[in-house]
């Protein structure tokens, strides 16, 4: 399996700037999930610890409309509630204290740092590119030494680097 990526093969991203987020850190926001298997829009909630408002149909519709979509964003609030201390309650710090880069050593967004209370931080990476990914994280203090994805419950290590399927998204811890 090649794993590609847009910064492996030198395109410019332009990330997604959570700007609400920035101004209150602990509001509650919620955005409209509107598309059919829509794993990209899940994995920004997750990503800028956003509630997911189910709306197959432009508002008119019914969750059995879209089972894929559905199914995905019952897994990652699973995971999410899991790990609440960080994505749920920990402080939104951005990308603050943490890098994350291609195996080539240039930069991969977008992902999200939150810091629980004790000090420790959590880690959200999203791939929104239609081929899988490999990355590297690098905390500035501590340690990253395993990660899961949203739909997979099996924690891997991070030595050897960050596998991210497409249009997949991953903690770190």
């Amino acid at each position: 399996m090649a794993l590609t990526g847009a910064g492996e093969r030198g395109a410019a991203q332009q990330p997604r700037i959570a700007l609400a987020r920035h101004i209150r850190p602990h509001a509650q926001i919620m955005t409209a999930v509107t598309g059919f298997n829509d794993r990209n829009m899940i994995n920004q909630c997750l990503l800028n610890r956003y509630v997911i408002s189910y709306e197959p149909f432009n508002f008119k519709g019914f969750l059995r409309d879209y089972p894929d979509t559905v199914e995905y964003g019952k897994q990652m609030d699973a995971l999410r509630l899991e790990h609440r201390k960080y994505f749920w309650d920990g402080e939104y710090r951005d990308t603050c204290g943490v890098a994350v880069t291609y195996l080539n050593g240039n930069p991969h967004t977008p992902y999200a740092v939150y810091q629980a209370e004790d000090g420790s931080c959590g880690l959200v990476i999203c791939n929104y590119e239609d081929a899988p990914v490999c990355v590297h994280a690098r905390l500035d203090q501590g340690l990253l030494t395993r990660y899961r994805l949203v739909d997979d419950p099996e924690w891997r290590p991070t030595v050897g680097g960050i596998r991210i399927p497409a249009r997949s998204a991953v903690i770190v811890l």
